[in-house]
């Protein structure tokens, strides 16, 4: 069957990334499992915005042309559970008893799905159900025998929050699919404090997963809606531990060593996109610098991987997702700048200075521009064409877009073993950082920046295809000269930075105050002297990355 586009946006609209294309089926249907011991795979695509886009989004005319049979609407009421140390917190676990239709109890335990450890797209389900509100202890039992937590005490387990949302839900039949979307309006409760849920979910019944991303890429073109991955839980576990959503850095993908390429790339892949949806909340709201740091980290490994995937095939959706990411990159880059003066470099200057400069005026400034670069980053991260740009890569990571218009042959690379492709594509990273670094005690600044960034790709690189590359004793070797080559680099580039920000404020003269002048000044002179030790040790630990053998061979 020829793909179906859902949504789609005019020629001349170049602020928002092209909609993906619905597949036609390729998978049965992955409705409720008939057996209470054995777990459902759930595949959804979750949505949030505010209640007048949510009666207006629910039913949009590309919804509504897909729809069968009546929407029904149902209150439902959720406890969940976790233990006093929050054992299932730490593992990414769920466990609820929710009430439904006609007043029933169904107890459910939500995992990262076998083929999806970032929970991503997917995720385990077990549903069961119950007498009461309370947990069925020894069906509980069973479920985490098999989940691999038996060290979880069934009978330690206490409820922690609890969700009041009123549910409408149809289902949509489109020619790629059968998806239930459901328009969630309610609250989360935990002691006295509340917080509102207003959001958008669309569940796969049938079909090919990518067609729920289809589906949000319409909807998102028309209204204002935010893509996520963060859970009803999750959000429940912030408000019961009375904390901010925080920063989440990137888990080691587990790749077995026989792996095919196609295989290995969707692994990496998935735990990247997991990895930048789940700082999109803390990066957005400013509450820690990390945040926007972590997102950072997710895109440029994203576009790294990308690059590697482009020197063995070139779809023009692989391009469009690279240009994309790095224009969101861009937008949080200010941001980031300004953090890492603030919090770096201002306050050892500070720290080496002493009492003999007033850097409160200074400290006051970049705290303005600060909040100013974030605000900057939080609406582009609120921006429709963010949303685009995120639904379009998940969309094209769950269909494995890598392969799209590949030949043959470079299909038949995709579905052989990782080891001699990956080895392949480390060397050639490898050879583009020493080819950079070539008279490396005679680089200016522009090439030391480009060694720089090479070297960052060298590394994401070697963190996915480790398992293809040489011994374990020299990987660890080589990573730890890779690793500490990469900190020599990040000092001096954060010095190096801080040359421009500080020029750029003395050249507006008169209206920055003596103090602040003198503060400016204070600073690049300790900057100068920090500067010389920083690039002495980033020679040395270029020489001994040049020294150690790589894991290539």
């Amino acid at each position: 069957m020829t793909p179906v586009t859902v949504g789609g946006r005019s020629a001349g609209d170049q602020s928002q990334p092209p909609s993906p294309e619905v597949d036609a089926p390729s998978e049965g249907p992955a409705g409720p499992a008939t057996d209470a011991s054995s777990p459902v795979a759930e595949v959804e695509i979750k949505l949030l915005c505010d209640a007048r886009t949510l009666k207006a989004a629910s039913n949009a005319p590309v919804l509504l042309q897909h729809a069968e049979g009546p929407v029904e609407k149902t209150r439902l009421e959720a406890t969940y559970f976790d233990t006093p140390d929050n054992m299932l917190l730490l593992r990414k676990w769920a466990l609820r008893v929710r009430r439904g239709k006609a007043g029933a109890y169904e107890m459910t335990l939500k995992t990262p799905g076998s083929d999806d450890a970032s929970g991503a797209f997917s995720r385990n389900e077990w549903n069961a159900p119950v007498a009461s509100p309370d947990l069925d202890r020894e069906q509980l039992a069973a479920w985490l025998a098999k989940a691999g937590g038996r060290d979880v005490d069934p009978d330690a387990l206490r409820p922690l929050f609890s969700t009041l949302v009123t549910r409408q839900t149809r289902q949509l039949h489109t020619p790629a699919g059968v998806v239930e979307i459901a328009a969630d309006r309610g609250e989360i409760v935990s002691g006295g404090r509340s917080e509102p849920i207003c959001e958008i979910e669309m569940e796969l019944v049938s079909g090919a997963p990518v067609v729920i991303f289809g589906l949000a890429d319409a909807l998102t073109r028309d209204h204002a809606l935010r893509p996520a991955i963060r859970s009803k839980a999750a959000r429940g576990y912030d408000l019961a531990l009375g904390r901010a959503p925080g920063a989440v850095k990137a888990e080691p993908v587990a790749i077995d060593a026989g792996a095919s390429l196609d295989v290995a790339l969707g692994a990496a892949l998935h735990a990247m996109y997991a990895h930048a949806m789940n700082n999109l909340e803390a990066a957005s709201a400013g509450a820690s610098p990390e945040g926007v740091h972590q997102l950072r980290v997710a895109l440029r490994r994203i576009r790294s991987l990308l690059g590697v995937i482009h020197k063995v095939t070139a779809p023009s959706s692989l391009m469009d997702l690279r240009a994309e990411a790095k224009w969101l990159m861009t937008q949080l880059g200010h941001a980031r700048n300004l953090d890492v003066f603030a919090t770096g470099v201002l306050q050892e200057a500070r720290e080496a200075c002493g009492a003999d400069v007033d850097f409160t005026a200074l400290a006051g400034r970049i705290d303005v521009m600060r909040r100013q670069a974030q605000e900057q980053a939080g609406t582009a991260i609120a921006s429709r064409r963010c949303a685009l740009f995120l639904i379009a890569l998940g969309g094209w990571i769950v269909r494995r877009g890598w392969r799209d218009g590949a030949s043959d042959e470079i299909i038949a690379d995709f579905d052989a073993p990782a080891r001699n492709m990956a080895r392949r594509m480390f060397g050639k990273r490898y050879r583009s950082v020493r080819k950079k670094g070539r008279g490396f005690a005679h680089l200016d600044a522009t090439a030391l920046h480009q060694t720089r960034l090479s070297l960052k790709k060298l590394r994401y690189i070697a963190e996915v295809f480790q398992p293809f590359l040489a011994n374990t004793h020299g990987n660890k070797r080589f990573a730890k000269r890779l690793e500490r080559l990469q900190d020599a680099f990040g000092r001096y580039n954060d010095l190096h930075g801080a040359v421009g920000l500080l020029h750029e404020m003395r050249r507006e003269g008169a209206s920055l105050g003596d103090d602040t002048t003198l503060a400016v000044g204070a600073v690049l002179g300790w900057q100068a002297v920090a500067q010389q030790a920083a690039m002495a040790d980033l020679r040395r630990q270029w020489k001994k990355f040049r020294a150690v053998e790589t894991p290539a061979g």
